[in-house]
């Protein structure tokens, strides 16, 4: 098999590959709350509806508002070590539930086995949605969604407790 695959990295709002229309556009780990508004949301799917083929697959992955509303935690601590490394993981959340944001402060020290320690600390803003309102920009944009899966796990029904959603989405063809 000789098939060519290129990985380009461009902002998911602008980016042009009109020289190269998509077979397949795969957007994971959440990544489309960092858009986090519904006009850059509508932005995100018009662009890569003008860069899919007819009847091409946009899958995408987003943080459901139930779970993240219900089990979030404002604190949460975790430690991993190894043999020559110990790193401590801090994080607070909090939530905008006006704009549906989650506001995730990270600090994380690293100690190796000479004593150094390196402390980094990012803040990151996701966008968390409902189902419903996830499937209207689908459907807006000029997709069809086939299927919404819970997670990772497609034999499970989305329920109370589904944090994360894959939604398996076509480019409608239309007479372009």
């Amino acid at each position: 098999n000789n098939t060519r695959v290129e990985l380009r990295q461009q902002c998911m709002r602008y980016f042009n590959l009109a020289a190269f229309p998509l077979d397949v556009a795969i957007c994971l780990f959440d990544s489309i709350g960092y858009v986090e508004t519904n006009d850059n949301i509508l932005k995100v799917f018009s662009n890569l509806r003008r860069h899919l083929k007819p009847d091409g697959l946009f899958i995408l992955e987003f943080w459901r508002a139930g779970a993240m509303l219900r089990s979030y935690e404002p604190l949460r601590v975790r430690r991993w070590e190894s043999p020559d490394r110990k790193i401590l993981r801090i994080s607070e959340t909090t939530i905008d539930y006006r704009n549906q944001l989650c506001y995730v402060s990270y600090t994380i020290d690293e100690h190796d086995a000479k004593g150094l320690c390196r402390v980094l600390q990012e803040t990151q803003v996701n966008r968390f949605f409902l189902p419903k309102e996830m499937e209207l920009f689908i459907e807006q944009t000029g997709f069809q969604a086939l299927h919404l899966y819970n997670g990772y796990s497609a034999d499970e029904e989305i329920n109370e407790t589904t944090w994360h959603i894959l939604a398996v989405t076509t480019r409608e063809a239309t007479g372009e």
